[in-house]
């Protein structure tokens, strides 16, 4: 007993050693740079010790500088304070105005530890009512025991987006043309952290490229990336693979196929599950109503038990506080048609009916509020619905024209959105003072095979160890 209390004592004192080398900048070899400019130098073997993310930034693509530093953008000083203390105390100061600054840095960092101390300090010093009230979130009474749940409960990763599915965060754009097995596959990315070098660029992640033409990819939560379906010379496939961003091959594999052939489906995420949404049979000649869902964890397919009201195909959807929406889509018809799931109740019910009908409309969602994004009926038209109130209304018209293409819009300061039509990749940029979208850049490649938009946090990206630029 008295020999592990020494070892106990001997670590202590070790630790405070560090602190001190910390306090002092005695042997530091690494300057964090806060969104304030602010710099913390700080050990890089502590913080690697403390963050996977950190060390994958010491050792990966974002290196230091010549004075060694490396920028920290998502955490203002205050926050990147805190975490860097604790790395060298274990010691977290948690207050309500920095709780959820805490939470999301953890999430990022991957701390786990910093995130556990949040969630007690919730669950002991907050109530609902105040929790949403020091987080300065304007939201009925109702929602605030389920906002408490969400902050305890967000998901280690940090976010990824689908190009149909888009949260908060996201600011490094992929725009994929061709797939692997074409010889002419390409791979750019627009990088929106930089005003001043807005551009498509080249990137040699030629790992994303998908095994098939005319598959679905959809990136889930927590870094699997599915190629749904698709087109081989024998013709249209129910296949579906794999391409896991943790792992250090990054390379394709297959996995379970889906219940139901189908083609022209949705497809959104919800933490580890990926949903599939309607679609077409060709085989049976028929428009489906069935939602198939994937476990990236399980590596199964699994069905929701009710079938949706109305059968279709080319339709758009997301997940929003437990509920799956469905929006358009063709059945024979075009449909104006909007469909949710609760997935406590395991119920369908139907909304209001959009504005139009529409399908093959591209779809984004930015916390509350959707996006519809242009569509066969409305080429260049933008609806925005929000989902606490169920009101519609409608953008300006953006000034190309979109229809079936791959497109997402994503929220930087302004709103930004970005397209892939089958090798021609746009980015405008939403002002709001003139009400006009403008044009950012364009590209256009040879390939004028079919494109695809996934959308990153450049954090996600660290601790995936992919550097995206030349």
């Amino acid at each position: 007993m008295s020999s592990k209390i020494t070892k106990e004592v001997i670590m202590a004192e070790h630790f405070k050693q560090f602190y001190r080398f910390f306090q002092e900048k005695t042997f530091c070899d690494i300057t964090l740079v806060s969104n304030e400019g602010l710099k913390i130098a700080a050990h890089k073997i502590v913080l690697a010790s403390a963050s996977r993310v950190f060390y994958k930034m010491f050792i990966g693509p974002l290196k230091a500088n010549e004075e060694n530093e490396i920028p920290v953008k998502e955490m203002d000083f205050e926050v990147l304070d805190i975490i860097v203390k604790f790395a060298y105390t274990t010691k977290l100061d948690i207050k309500e105005r920095t709780v959820k600054k805490l939470l999301i840095a953890a999430n990022l960092y991957e701390l786990s530890y910093v995130k556990e101390l949040c969630s007690e300090y919730i669950n002991e010093t907050l109530s609902a009512t105040n929790c949403v009230s020091s987080m300065k979130t304007n939201i009925d009474e109702d929602s605030s025991t389920h906002l408490l749940k969400e902050t305890i409960n967000l998901d280690t990763k940090p976010s990824c987006a689908s190009a149909r599915n888009t949260s908060v965060g996201s600011n490094i754009i992929f725009a994929i043309t061709g797939h692997s097995s074409s010889g002419d596959c390409c791979v750019k990315y627009m990088d929106i952290r930089n005003e001043d070098d807005l551009k498509w660029k080249s990137s040699d992640c030629l790992f994303f490229s998908p095994p098939r033409k005319e598959t679905t990819m959809v990136v889930s939560e927590n870094g699997i990336i599915l190629a749904i379906g698709g087109r081989e010379e024998s013709g249209s496939v129910n296949l579906v693979d794999e391409l896991d961003l943790n792992s250090m091959l990054k390379q394709w594999v297959p996995t379970t196929q889906l219940h139901r052939h189908r083609r022209g489906f949705a497809v959104c995420t919800d933490k580890q599950y990926i949903y599939v949404v309607g679609g077409y049979d060709y085989s049976g000649k028929d428009y489906l109503d069935s939602v198939e869902y994937y476990d990236t964890n399980s590596k199964e397919w699994m069905k929701i038990p009710e079938p949706m009201p109305t059968a279709r195909d080319s339709c758009s959807a997301t997940i929003y506080n437990n509920r799956l929406y469905v929006f358009g889509g063709y059945n024979g018809d075009i449909l104006a048609t909007v469909e949710c799931y609760d997935f406590e109740k395991k119920h369908w019910k139907k909304l209001d009916p959009m504005p139009i009908s529409n399908y093959d409309m591209g779809i984004s969602r930015i916390e509350n509020v959707i996006y519809l994004i242009g569509g066969n009926n409305a080429l260049q038209r933008v609806y925005k619905f929000d989902l606490r109130n169920f009101k519609w209304n409608k953008m300006p018209n953006m000034r190309v024209k979109i229809h079936n293409a791959k497109s997402s819009i994503i929220e930087q300061n302004d709103l930004f959105l970005f397209v892939n039509n089958d090798g021609e990749l746009l980015c405008d940029r939403y002002d709001t003072d003139k009400k006009q979208w403008k044009l950012v850049d364009r590209a256009k490649e040879l390939s004028k095979d079919y494109g695809h938009i996934l959308c990153f946090n450049d954090v996600t990206l660290y601790s995936y160890g992919i550097n995206y630029y030349y």
